[in-house]
């Protein structure tokens, strides 16, 4: 009887250690909201993002340019270029969204969000895709980028979407061009602009 006790006892100690790192995308109910507490920096966390509502929050931002730019810690590719892409976002004062292509609701989604947690000066949400046909997030992922950019099918992670604050796509990265060659990119397609 006494192994029975141990056993539940265990069970409730690192189930409940488990739960804790499970995380939930919080939902975006009001747009012009939550432009004002991400602008005041008040909730950073991980949000439930479609391609509506990022483009509602897009035409809504004072910010001329934005990039929606994909991500997952287990992408080399990833990991390496958001710091130049974090940098020059900076520099050019242009609003960046980070799609987490991960699971709602899942370990690997607390995971992404405890790895932007420890970057030093990121103080930006960060979003996940939960609406979609489908139940795999990468799929959900390929739904996404066909609604923002329809027809774009040289892509993988790591891609860079520009828009101006109309909505219109004015860049989408693929995946043959360098780090060198998308930030050079950016430049151009912004300076055309101005």
């Amino acid at each position: 009887m006494k192994k029975i006790y141990i056993y539940i006892f265990l069970f409730f100690c690192f189930g409940s250690l488990e739960a804790q790192n499970i995380l939930k995308a919080k939902e975006i109910l009001n747009t012009s909201d939550f432009v004002n507490t991400i602008t005041s920096n008040k909730d950073l966390g991980v949000y439930s993002i479609d391609s509506e509502t990022i483009l509602k929050l897009i035409k809504s931002s004072k910010k001329e340019y934005h990039v929606i730019y994909s991500f997952t810690t287990w992408c080399g590719p990833c990991r390496e270029y958001l710091p130049t892409l974090l940098n020059y976002v900076e520099k050019n004062n242009i609003e960046l969204y980070i799609l987490i292509i991960e699971k709602d609701n899942s370990k690997k989604l607390y995971t992404s969000k405890e790895f932007f947690d420890k970057m030093k000066n990121f103080n930006k949400p960060i979003y996940c895709i939960t609406s979609g046909k489908s139940k795999n997030p990468k799929k959900k992922y390929f739904e996404f980028v066909e609604s923002i950019v329809p027809n774009h099918k040289e892509f993988g992670l790591s891609l860079n979407v520009l828009i101006n604050n109309k909505g219109e796509v004015l860049y989408a990265s693929t995946y043959n061009e360098s780090k060198e060659e998308i930030i050079a990119t950016l430049n151009q397609r912004i300076s055309n602009k101005k």
